[in-house]
């Protein structure tokens, strides 16, 4: 197997403060806060002089971690528009949560916008899309069924 594990998932922010302010209220945890320099990252991004600092957020169950980066050098750039679902490149993370009413109150209340109304897909999950500050999209999950999963094998 090629694969192991999504090891991380990493986002580019505008404000790293802002940023683990808002995840931590969703119940991640950070884990470290790191300047990101020197050769290795050069070399590896093929930028040179390339500097950020990173915020690595862990989940509730410890299962996938979460890496907001602001670049320092070169300078940031915003996106002309928020991308949101259904563009090309947009960047949604999807968390499960134990109450979706709950978090999606929370989120709203930090600075994310509730895209729709929160729906039942299929019998697996209640679901609900909030566009997070930093141009991030979220779709929450609250499983209803132990193992269930509204997605077909293939």
């Amino acid at each position: 197997m090629l694969v192991e594990r999504i090891d991380n998932v990493a986002v580019a922010v505008e404000n790293l403060d802002e940023a683990v302010e808002y995840f931590t209220s969703l119940g991640f945890t950070l884990t470290s806060v790191e300047p990101i320099e020197g050769e290795w990252i050069e070399l590896s991004l093929g930028i040179p002089g390339v500097s950020a600092e990173s915020a690595m957020l862990e989940a509730p169950l410890g299962e996938t971690r979460l890496q907001l980066i602001e670049f320092a050098h070169p300078a940031p750039k915003a996106p002309a528009s928020v991308a949101g679902p259904g563009t090309v490149g947009n960047i949604r993370i999807a968390i499960v949560v134990e109450n979706i009413e709950e978090t999606a109150a929370v989120a709203v209340a930090g600075g994310g916008k509730q895209l729709g109304e929160i729906q039942q897909m299929a019998d697996a999950y209640k679901v609900c899309f909030i566009q997070a500050p930093q141009h991030v999209t979220l779709l929450l999950l609250e499983e209803l069924s132990i193992g269930g999963s509204a997605y077909p094998k293939v």
